[in-house]
């Protein structure tokens, strides 16, 4: 589960098209970035639908069946859509991609609606890719959700949570770990109702979830599996907040925290690798995004309590580290997102009557530019490798009330998001 406690839309299933349609101009967001659109589609999309290894290869799964994936070398064109040898399934890849040349596929089937089991494949350098392994097998329907997890090194893992279809069990949250010479080892984390993770430059996993014990309330714990080392103890982050929440891993195992809640929004993050978790920021009555690369760590936020509905409202950005900047205006929005790779360059994408965005560096904002002249959008994908930005999902009709001409069809268009070195 991504982006916990936003509000989820329902989307029927369509089939998936890459190019479908008129293509549209690329938006030009500034010097050092590019924005390109990659595909289409007509159905929802899973946060890791799109990775980029350490040497800029992207690599882009479509979401329907049969599943398929294409490749981008840098400076070259997309491949035409290819399936994974050997698959048990290609519904819908979750993607993770590192070290150059390599990638992980994740997948539930044997085909959508009748979940039974969760694999993964790992490309190796050479191109191939290693036999099918079932991280997880059940003798009935079951709900999976993974996420791909990866590092420049090549260290591979799949974070996901399952829980049978009938029989009112709790969903179990589990980890597999890609092992060298093509194996995998799991590991139980407990039960969950939610999670995200991250990994680490050293391929040591992190996994905060949604915790209820007995007769208590949803609480946030993390608990970490290191290489070598047996899962750590649960840390409790508290009660889960009533607005929502996420959670970032940076290359060196810092960690950071983003609780939105009913009245305030806070920032807790390690100043020092595996330290105590301090308060960075907080402000009352609003909803914080946040974007960390590398060690920066730069927030945006609306003049606008949370549980109202969205209208045009005041809009900032700050930088918190490695140093606090000023607060720097973006103006009137109704909502806004923010992504940036580890030297600070990045892009917010905000709705203003319609989809814009800026670019900005060390805070400082470019110009704005549109991309779409109605929708929303959203990162998506939680890892990036150095010198490259997340990629961003727009939809067109997504986020709009239906006198502002939302609703079904809902059409994804995906670009891809690179700054230049």
């Amino acid at each position: 589960m991504r982006r916990l406690g936003a509000i989820a839309v329902a989307l029927a299933c369509a089939a998936s098209a890459w190019g479908t349609g008129a293509a549209a101009a690329d938006p030009v967001p500034g010097p050092g970035i590019t924005l390109t659109r990659v595909g289409d589609w007509y159905d929802a999309v899973p946060d890791d639908l799109m990775a980029v290894d350490a040497g800029g290869t992207r690599y882009a799964s479509t979401f329907g069946s049969p599943g398929t994936y294409r490749t981008h070398a840098p400076g070259g064109t997309w491949s035409a859509p290819r399936t994974l040898p050997r698959g048990l399934s290609t519904y819908g890849l979750h993607l993770a991609a590192g070290r150059t040349g390599t990638a992980l596929a994740a997948y539930a089937g044997p085909g959508h609606g009748s979940e039974r089991y969760l694999a993964a494949q790992v490309r190796r350098t050479t191109g191939s890719w290693t036999t099918p392994f079932r991280l997880s097998t059940k003798t009935v329907n079951t709900d999976f959700e993974p996420q791909a997890l990866g590092n420049a090194d090549g260290d591979y893992a799949v974070v996901w949570s399952e829980r049978p279809r009938a029989g009112g069990a709790r969903s179990q949250v589990k980890v597999g770990v890609y092992l060298r010479g093509d194996r995998w080892r799991v590991y139980p984390v407990g039960p969950g109702s939610g999670f995200i993770a991250g990994m680490d430059s050293a391929g040591a996993v992190y996994v905060t979830r949604t915790y209820t014990p007995s007769g208590g309330l949803p609480t946030l714990v993390q608990r970490t599996k290191r290489p070598g080392r047996a899962m750590s103890v649960a840390k409790s982050f508290g009660v889960e907040p009533e607005m929502g929440w996420n959670y970032y891993v940076e290359a060196t195992g810092r960690q950071t925290v983003v609780l939105n809640d009913d009245t305030d929004a806070r920032v807790l993050r390690q100043e020092t690798v595996g330290g105590a978790f301090r308060q960075v920021w907080r402000k009352e009555h609003v909803w914080v995004e946040v974007a960390v690369g590398g060690s920066r760590l730069q927030v945006a936020w609306r003049d606008q309590d949370p549980g109202q509905a969205p209208v045009p409202s005041e809009t900032w950005t700050q930088v918190l580290r490695p140093a606090v900047k000023p607060v720097v205006p973006l103006g009137q929005t109704t909502s806004a997102e923010l992504a940036m790779d580890r030297f600070g360059r990045g892009i917010i994408i905000f709705r203003d009557g319609q989809l814009s965005g800026r670019t900005f560096q060390d805070g400082v904002l470019g110009e704005p530019f549109v991309i779409a002249d109605r929708g929303s959008a959203d990162w998506h994908g939680w890892t990036a490798a150095e010198g490259h930005l997340l990629d961003v999902t727009v939809c067109t009709n997504c986020g709009l009330l239906p006198e502002e001409g939302g609703g079904p069809p809902f059409e994804f268009a995906i670009y891809a998001t690179q700054t230049k070195s």
